[in-house]
């Protein structure tokens, strides 16, 4: 079932920064508040309510992260107050993702969460325009014990699109990043604007998750 995030990142700008356990308490609350306005029948699909002016209307920082083989979708916001990379993403049910510069480093309230993913690798790949390099993965499993998995990668450019991202259109580059050890292999795949700002990604978390959907929407 689809859960119901959605709307999350549209509420924060309300939020105040008087301190971090003010802020955490108001995010809180007005999330509360915000989801129950959406408490219908049956799940509610992002894409069938969010429209671009809502988006542009909320002047924050908001992503849609799409996970299809749990069938979960759901708009992240950015917590205020964050500055450098890289930066937490959060849903009105508690999970986050961590990003850096696009590439998914870390997840939180996710089945088998991802604990840290190393990201300097694909990030130079991608300003270089393709490479070759090793990524490690550190995951929590059920008996809250490491799995440290190492894989290899190769990045190429694959072509020049453009992508519509709730009624705006972005140039960009299409790059895939295959991946692969002797056990396991999956390919993620970059849209990259021209200053480097990955817009949209499909990427690998786990075998019980598949590949996350994420879309930059403001």
């Amino acid at each position: 079932m689809i859960r119901r995030l959605i709307g999350v990142g549209l509420i924060m700008i309300s939020v105040g920064c008087s301190s971090a356990k003010d802020r955490d308490t108001a995010l809180s609350e007005t999330v509360k508040a915000f989801v129950s306005q959406f408490k219908t029948p049956a799940p509610v699909d992002p894409r069938q309510v969010l429209t671009r002016a809502a988006i542009d209307a909320a002047n924050i920082p908001l992503l849609l992260a799409e996970i299809p083989k749990i069938q979960s979708a759901g708009t992240l916001a950015l917590l205020p107050g964050q500055r450098q990379q890289p930066d937490t993403w959060f849903g009105a049910d508690g999970a986050s993702f961590t990003l850096h510069k696009g590439v998914v480093v870390a997840t939180r309230g996710l089945p088998f969460d991802l604990m840290f993913a190393d990201s300097v690798p694909t990030i130079e790949a991608l300003e270089k325009g393709g490479g070759r390099y090793d990524r490690t993965y550190k995951y929590l499993t059920g008996d809250n014990r490491d799995q440290i998995v190492t894989y290899q990668y190769r990045l190429q450019f694959q072509s020049v699109e453009t992508v519509t991202i709730f009624e705006i259109r972005i140039e960009t580059k299409r790059f895939s990043e295959t991946c692969f050890n002797p056990d396991q292999s999956f390919t993620n795949i970059y849209w990259v604007d021209h200053a480097q700002v990955v817009h949209k990604s499909q990427q690998f978390l786990n075998f019980s998750l598949g590949y996350a959907l994420i879309e930059k929407l403001l």
